[in-house]
């Protein structure tokens, strides 16, 4: 997918304006951990530099578990996004820790690809209340999956295949979707899948970080003209 398409294709979802990010310049302390950092806290899943307020705040119909690998570097998880853009609906957990403890009941779907995974047109909608999403590396994410008594009995979902517009550099094909943009398109699916009226980007604002992070990579490398890593090389920035 070229960097004309990539941004056509968030340039046509429902995103609302990321101008109150464009205005923060420079780090600041978080008020919780006094941390500096930018834009939020990965730590205390807080905004810092602007008001909870002026960022899109979404309901989400299923209760969103991400569970984080432990040894995945805080700075390259999209993980947190849904956590500040749907916080009632959103808890985070550290892997292998503080894993729940979830029941063998069928409520809880991990979003996981497999053999035994079922797409969402084949699930009741009353059936499940919770949805798991495992955060890491690709083989992180596997292990966890694998060798986590709680994670591995659970009952799998999975997504349609889907093209990642993710810019970090990864030695996997490119229908291996960031975390935020598998927790999209979840829930864009179950929208399609069971609401009776047609989707009209009731979460496309789940991706107004990611859009963001997006366009201003792009912005960069076009203005220093500096080359980007060989998994784009050649079309993924737009010079």
């Amino acid at each position: 997918m070229s960097a004309a398409d990539t941004n056509d294709v968030l340039g046509r979802l429902a995103i609302s304006s990321t101008a109150i990010l464009d205005r923060i310049d420079t780090r600041l302390p978080c008020p919780s951990c006094k941390k500096s950092v930018m834009y939020f806290c990965y730590y205390c899943h807080r905004v810092v530099g602007y008001d909870p307020s002026e960022i899109p705040c979404l309901s989400l119909p299923v209760q969103l578990d991400i569970i984080k690998h432990s040894r995945e570097k805080d700075g390259k998880s999209t993980a947190i996004h849904a956590k500040l853009l749907a916080p009632a609906h959103t808890t985070i957990h550290a892997y292998p820790e503080h894993v729940p403890d979830y029941p063998v009941d069928g409520r809880t779907l991990l979003l996981f690809p497999g053999e035994d995974a079922r797409s969402l047109t084949d699930i009741d909608a009353a059936s499940f209340d919770r949805l798991v999403v495992v955060d890491g590396t690709w083989n992180q994410a596997k292990a966890m999956v694998r060798y986590s008594p709680v994670l591995s009995r659970l009952p799998r979902v999975m997504i349609r295949t889907e093209q990642t517009l993710f810019w970090r550099f990864q030695n996997l094909a490119s229908d291996h979707l960031a975390t935020i943009e598998a927790i999209y398109y979840f829930y864009r699916e179950y929208h399609k899948a069971y609401a009776t009226s047609s989707y009209a980007g009731e979460y496309d604002n789940l991706l107004y970080y990611f859009k963001f992070f997006y366009n201003r990579i792009q912005n960069e490398y076009r203005r220093t003209g500096k080359p980007f890593t060989r998994r784009y090389q050649g079309d993924y920035i737009k010079y």
